[in-house]
């Protein structure tokens, strides 16, 4: 399960949304490897992920169960007008990643999720791109 903390919009060449990542289930996930991004599109534009400009470690580890790990995304600079249009909704920021895991068994598991923060205390799921498998 991913949820992500109300942002602080302010101005700022390092803003970056924290997100938790929780270990639902019975057993280790071992091997976890995780990609997040942040980045902005006009409400008018279609959200399609893109990594190749990822310029952040990809985190790896092992998650335990119940275990709660807190990942940010990348940096992205904003601007005040970038954070007006987010608040008067022409913009939305999306935070999303991709996941991958082995369960006990070495079977490999994959998660993709998006969030669209639009506003200091709104992150809801992108209606696209939150899958499990």
């Amino acid at each position: 399960m991913v949820s992500a903390d109300p942002p602080d919009l302010e101005p700022r060449p390092d803003f970056f949304v924290r997100l938790h990542v929780t270990n639902s289930g019975h057993t280790p996930a071992l091997n976890f490897h995780s990609e997040i991004v942040l980045h902005s599109l006009t409400k008018d534009e279609t959200f399609q992920p893109v990594y190749d400009a990822l310029v952040e470690t990809p985190s790896r580890g092992v998650i335990q169960p119940s275990e709660v790990l807190f990942l940010q995304s990348n940096k992205y600079p904003i601007t005040q007008p970038q954070i007006d249009w987010v608040r008067d909704g022409r913009y939305i920021l999306y935070v999303y990643g991709r996941m991958s895991y082995d369960d006990i068994f070495h079977v490999t598991h994959y998660t993709t999720f998006c969030k669209e923060i639009l506003s200091e205390s709104l992150a809801r799921d992108c209606g696209t791109y939150n899958s499990a498998n």
